[in-house]
């Protein structure tokens, strides 16, 4: 992770949402009752979602030539369904919740970009003060480049200049006191980055949609001219 984006992210909201005083809560061990881990067929759509960009950037998880077979229908998309996953479902609304008793007013919304065929789903938006609102729990260490490249596709498709990034260690027990919040501020340099990236790679789809049998090598190796459009 860059310099810039480190000192970006050291910069805690004023009213300091992580320090204040909350009873912990156990949570329940539902997460773990499932099978260890189930793959779910998804659609995969026409579109990018926000957290398939660092997919591209950075290969996370995955190849993008991967992704890129998903897109055109190669091969299906499939999810994995695990415990963290499920742990990262139940314990969101507790954070949020938590968030909103600080003056913030959050809902839901799902939005795209056409132009860049890219989609996003946010956690919470406070259109009172225009605020964005990304929750990430991890296991080990947090990805703290990857979320904020997650949210600068948000900030691309709502226009919008500040996040809040609220991030929690997962454990058997929900403690807003273990909340680290973070003010998310817009870098318009990052957004142009990961458009050209994007643009880059909706070009390659079309070339791999005419050869299908191509190979990652050679998909990876695909040069494109990019203008932002």
């Amino acid at each position: 992770m860059g310099k810039q984006t480190k000192d970006m992210l050291r910069i805690k909201i004023e009213n300091k949402i992580a320090q204040t005083l909350y009873s912990p809560i156990h949570i329940r061990n539902e997460a773990k009752t499932f099978p260890e881990e189930q793959q779910i067929i998804v659609k995969s759509g026409e579109y990018l979602g926000a957290s398939e960009v660092n997919v591209i950037i950075n290969q996370e998880y995955r190849s993008a030539f991967n992704l890129a077979q998903e897109k055109v229908g190669i091969i299906e998309k499939k999810e994995i369904d695990n415990q963290f996953t499920r742990y990262g479902s139940m314990i969101e609304p507790l954070i949020i919740n938590h968030i909103e008793k600080h003056g913030y007013i959050f809902d839901v919304e799902k939005r795209r970009c056409h132009q860049y065929k890219l989609s996003g789903i946010v956690d919470g938006i406070d259109r009172q003060k225009n605020v964005i609102l990304e929750v990430k729990t991890y296991f080990k260490n947090p990805n703290f480049e990857s979320y904020v490249n997650q949210i600068h596709v948000y900030f691309h498709i709502w226009g919008l200049k500040d996040a809040l990034l609220a991030i929690y260690r997962q454990s058997d027990m929900f403690d807003a006191q273990q909340i680290e919040v973070y003010n998310i501020l817009r870098d318009n340099s990052r957004i142009e980055n990961i458009l050209t990236k994007v643009d880059a790679f909706w070009k390659k789809c079309e070339m791999l949609k005419v050869n299908r049998d191509m190979k990652k090598k050679e998909f990876d190796n695909l040069e494109v001219d990019h203008v932002i459009r």
